[in-house]
Order: structure tokens, then C-alpha cells, then sequence
């Protein structure tokens, strides 16, 4: 099944935002304010012609707090998704702590690569941790460039 249609189900099925502790499907249908059964039926991998527009793949997102359908079609297309932070006016603590977290990942990276090919055999055990080791770095560069954005003289008018 194709991981996209996989994403948008699990959001969907995971939701647990609904009323009186009762989630899933039919109560992220009605905080979406769409019929459930329609609803049932966009993200229902096996109803080819019921599809969710970009609006309601949106809402689900932004209710359910769970990415994996955007990280699902940056995968698609060859792109990865990093979670940002929300830093509306930072300041130069705020800078050299995003670097110092960014350093100290990349740190373990280097330690994960380095027990990796210290009996030089790799197994794909490993590879899946130099992996994840890997995104956090990115996170975290993304991170910080993302304070240094927020500090950064305004754009210049066109």
C-alpha cells in the first residue's frame, strides 16, 4: 500500500482529540466539521475515487499534532521534513544554545559512525541508528538556523 495513503488513515485512525477521551476517524470528522461517513471514506486507502483536498490534509495535520503525511510526500520527492522552534524574538543565548544542541548531536553522530565501522561490518541495525542520528543533526542545524532567521535584520522592501 502506498506510504502516503498509509499516513493519511493512520493520522486519521490515531486522531485521540475528540470528546469524552473518544477519537479515531469519526471524531476527526466532527472537529473537522465534515460528514463522517464522507470523511471515513477520503482516507480510506481502498476508495480510490474519495480523496481529501489539501485543505482538509492540512486541518488533520495541524489537529492531530502528527506529521508523518508530510513527511510522507517529502519523501515522495526526495526531501525530508525537520521539526522548527517556535522562537518569536530570540536572543543570542537562544543562538548559542540551538548551536551547542546542534554540536552535541553531530558529537553523537560521529560516536554512532565511529562503533559502526570499528568491526567493519555495518549492519542495517546501525544504519537505521546513524539514520535517525543523522535527521537529529539536521533538526537541530535547521534549528538553529531558524534563530538566526528570527534575528536577522527584516527583509528590504521591493
Amino acid at each position: 500500500m502506498d506510504k502516503l495513503w498509509v499516513a493519511i488513515h493512520e493520522t486519521a485512525r490515531k486522531y485521540r482529540g475528540g470528546t469524552k477521551n473518544k477519537g479515531g476517524i469519526h471524531a476527526m470528522a466532527l472537529a473537522m466539521s465534515v460528514h463522517p461517513g464522507t470523511f471515513r471514506n477520503k482516507v480510506d486507502p481502498s476508495c480510490p475515487n474519495h480523496i481529501p483536498n489539501i485543505n482538509e490534509i492540512r486541518a488533520m495535520m495541524l489537529m492531530s499534532g502528527d506529521c508523518r503525511i508530510l513527511h510522507a510526500l517529502a519523501s515522495d520527492v526526495n526531501h525530508a521534513c525537520f521539526p522548527l522552534p517556535n522562537i518569536r524574538f530570540p536572543s543570542d543565548t537562544d543562538l548559542i544554545e540551538a548551536w551547542a544542541s546542534w554540536q552535541g548531536e553531530v558529537a553523537e553522530t560521529v560516536q554512532q559512525v565511529k562503533r559502526a565501522i570499528a568491526e567493519r561490518c555495518i549492519t542495517q541495525a546501525e544504519i537505521r541508528d546513524i539514520d535517525q542520528e543523522l535527521q537529529k543533526d539536521f533538526a537541530h542545524g535547521m534549528a538553529m538556523l531558524e534563530v538566526l532567521k528570527g534575528m536577522a535584520e527584516p527583509p528590504e522592501e521591493e
